[in-house]
């Protein structure tokens, strides 16, 4: 399996973001360890993390401030600006029809694929909760994170 054929499945299964949801698919960002896709409404980013060192795929949820990235990774200017899909998930307790087991498995591609697949279906169930929530999301997991 190729790595464009990964890179393509993430674009696929994150589609809905697009046609069903109003984000904008945003620049990506590529390294030879790790391939970044970003997604943008509002406020409110969704980054697909494809590792290639780790072949390993996360979905993360992102603060942007009046529409920009944040220049720190999980901390910009002294504010939590990235959580993971799954941490959200846990902390606020919202039911999902697809266990959340992250990069369960031997590490290959076909494991990258088939998290963000399922990952990308969590998102869409929890979606709406997150755009509701999405001013206390990053603290309150943030502070959850830290007991």
């Amino acid at each position: 399996m190729s790595k464009q054929e990964v890179i393509d499945a993430a674009r696929e299964a994150l589609d809905f973001l697009v046609s069903e949801k109003a984000f904008v698919g945003t620049d990506s960002d590529e390294k030879w360890y790790l391939t970044t896709l970003r997604y943008t409404c509002g406020n409110i980013g969704i980054e697909a993390e494809l590792d290639w060192h780790e072949r390993a795929a996360f979905l993360l949820l992102v603060r942007l401030q009046n529409g920009i990235w944040p220049k720190g990774y999980y901390v910009d200017d002294g504010k939590t600006c990235r959580v993971h899909l799954g941490s959200a998930v846990r902390h606020y307790a919202w039911p999902v029809s697809l266990p959340f087991v992250g990069n369960a498995g031997a590490a290959t591609d076909q494991r990258m694929i088939t998290a963000i697949k399922r990952d990308a279906e969590i998102l869409r169930e929890v979606l709406d909760r997150i755009l509701e929530n999405n001013v206390d999301l990053f603290e309150q997991v943030r502070q959850n994170r830290f007991r």
